[in-house]
C-alpha cells in the first residue's frame, strides 16, 4: 500500500446549514431571523461594568489616553470607555480619569483600585448610588 492510499478524503453530503424544514414557509423563517429580540448566544458573557461595592460603586473602565478631550464615551463591551486627554505618564492619566468620572457622576471621592498601569481599570466611586452612576455613564 502506498502513502497516498492511507489518506482518506471526507466528502460532505448536503449542506451544513439547511435552508428550511418541511412545513415552514420561507417568509416565516426570514421573519424569525430578522427579529431583534432573537436569541444572542454571547449575551451570557456580558458582565455589567457597574456594580455595588462595600464603600459605594465599582466601575470597570477602558481608558484611551492621548485623546483630544476627556470624556465618557459609553458602554464598550463589558466596560465603560473613557477618553483621556493626558498621556499615560507618572499617573497623569489616572488622575484625569478620576476627575472625569467625578465630574460625570457628581461624586466627590473616586479611587483607582485595580489596574494602575494598564488601560483596563476598576475605579471605586465612594458613597455613590449605583442607579445614578449607571444612568450617567452608560448613556452620556
Amino acid at each position: 500500500m502506498s502513502r497516498k492510499g492511507r489518506c482518506r478524503t471526507l466528502t460532505v453530503v448536503g449542506s451544513l446549514y439547511p435552508r428550511g424544514r418541511a412545513g415552514t414557509s420561507s417568509s416565516l423563517r426570514s421573519s424569525r431571523l430578522a427579529r431583534e429580540d432573537a436569541f444572542d448566544p454571547y449575551r451570557w458573557m456580558m458582565v455589567n461594568p457597574i456594580r455595588r461595592s462595600e464603600q459605594g460603586v465599582a466601575v470597570d473602565v477602558l481608558v484611551v489616553p492621548n485623546a483630544s478631550t476627556s470624556e465618557v464615551v459609553g458602554l464598550h463591551g463589558d466596560r465603560i470607555k473613557v477618553r483621556i486627554a493626558c498621556p499615560p505618564e507618572r499617573g497623569r492619566a489616572n488622575s484625569e480619569l478620576v476627575a472625569t468620572l467625578r465630574s460625570a457622576t457628581g461624586v466627590r471621592n473616586a479611587v483607582v483600585v485595580v489596574g494602575r498601569t494598564t488601560r483596563w481599570k476598576t475605579v471605586e466611586l465612594v458613597g455613590a448610588d449605583r442607579d445614578l452612576v449607571e444612568k450617567a455613564l452608560v448613556d452620556p
